[in-house]
């Protein structure tokens, strides 16, 4: 969390809390992503391969296209003009050993979280 500028609080906060993530498909096609916690709860939506802008989970503004890579839901972060100071980033969610993975990359660095399935 540090390689994308979020501060030390929200770093100590989050690692903290165990979110509920669900990851659904809408009947219009478009993918929902709901992520809920005791801290903070975000919801977003998209279209595979289409660019649209969206507010993270901590408040930062990116335009984000998600596609698919293999058995892996690839989410692409790019800096857009509300947000010059956001740090491009790519999320990567996969399925390994029943456990859904959310490995995190930006400026280098590669950090992973684990989920279990509820």
């Amino acid at each position: 969390m540090k390689a994308i500028g979020i501060g030390a609080f929200k770093r100590t906060i989050g690692n903290s809390i165990k979110p509920v993530i669900e990851i659904n498909v809408l009947s219009d096609g478009k993918w929902q992503v709901s992520v809920r916690s005791t801290f903070k709860n975000q919801e977003w939506k998209f279209t595979l391969g289409e660019k649209t802008k969206q507010k993270t989970i901590d408040g930062r503004t990116f335009w984000i296209t998600a596609y698919f890579d293999g058995d892996a839901l690839v989410e692409h972060q790019e800096t857009c003009p509300e947000d010059q100071n956001g740090i491009p980033s790519t999320i990567k969610r996969y399925i390994k050993d029943g456990e859904l993975v959310a490995e995190c990359i930006a400026g280098g660095v590669v950090a992973f979280r684990y989920f279990k399935k509820i």
